[in-house]
């Protein structure tokens, strides 16, 4: 008994011993500020060393070991507050919200009971007797029928045509007055067909006016003739000739207003005038003595 009491005293100053020394090197730690949600707990496990104080030679026996007796929480000093440089959030894990999945609602599928038949009851054959009897119709109300409506016929008058005046008599002059129109209907007759003269005449000379610069485009055409020389040299080209018709169709004033390069078509187109002079008379209803013109002349093989 003495030896298990000294050895209970023993294990008792060990573990007086190692609490002492956590609690002194708890408090000698230097407060850390801490912030929510921050850092993570520590837990310190003390080990059980009680094995190597047993005195050797005896039989051990098993030390339950004592519940630690519950230290109470030390206060960590308030630190001063230092004004942080930037905003820390705090970022919070939220937790997944969980999925709920929609369960189908199971529809019970119930069996039709068969319909048992039911027996005819004996009033239903009364029913139909009386249904296959005849059901008298009642006769309709006798309407008179309408009377035939009489249409007025509109009667149209005829407006009788109001009569016609009668000239009065000549008094015996009816012959003058014949005569008196004969005469002056010739005279408007005559000049009537003066003026148709005159318009003829007119579009006529017109006529010739218009078409005597083509006479003598047709004319030079008929005259040019392509040079041997130019055929010899493969030369091709366009002449503008400018020249006077006089009134008789006499030609004066032949000369090149644009040459086209070569000497040879250039003498071909002041020859081709001259071959075709002299042109038709100049009419008398163009009111001129002299016409002048200014025709391209065109060498091509």
């Amino acid at each position: 008994m003495k030896m298990r009491a000294w050895k209970w005293a023993v294990a008792l100053a060990v573990s007086l011993s190692l609490h002492a020394g956590a609690a002194v090197y708890v408090m000698s730690r230097p407060t850390d500020v801490e912030i929510a949600g921050g850092g993570s707990t520590e837990i310190a496990i003390a080990g059980n060393a009680f094995a190597d104080m047993v005195a050797a030679g005896e039989t051990t026996e098993e030390v339950v070991p004592e519940t630690q007796p519950e230290t109470e929480p030390v206060q960590p000093e308030t630190a001063s507050e230092v004004p942080p440089e930037a905003p820390v959030e705090t970022v919070v894990d939220e937790a997944p919200t969980p999925v709920l999945e929609a369960e189908q609602p199971v529809t019970e599928v119930t069996e039709a009971e068969t319909a048992e038949a039911i027996e005819p009851v004996e009033n239903a054959q009364i029913v139909a007797a009386l249904s296959e009897a005849p059901v008298p119709t009642p006769r309709p109300a006798y309407t008179p029928p309408p009377k035939p409506k009489v249409e007025k016929k509109q009667v149209q008058r005829t407006k009788k045509a109001p009569p016609k005046k009668r000239n009065a008599g000549s008094k015996g002059r009816d012959t003058q007055d014949a005569r008196r129109g004969t005469t002056s209907g010739k005279q408007n007759a005559g000049q009537a067909s003066k003026g148709r003269q005159v318009a003829r005449a007119t579009k006529s000379g017109n006529a010739r006016v218009s078409n005597y610069p083509g006479k003598v485009v047709s004319k030079l055409r008929r005259s040019l003739r392509y040079p041997s020389a130019a055929k010899r040299q493969r030369l091709k080209g366009e002449v503008r000739v400018r020249f006077t018709v006089a009134r008789n169709g006499s030609v004066s004033g032949i000369r090149i207003v644009r040459s086209s390069g070569s000497s040879v078509l250039d003498q071909a187109a002041l020859e081709t005038v001259r071959r075709a002079a002299p042109f038709p008379r100049i009419p008398d209803e163009a009111g001129r003595s002299s016409w002048g013109f200014t025709v391209p002349l065109a060498f091509r093989r």
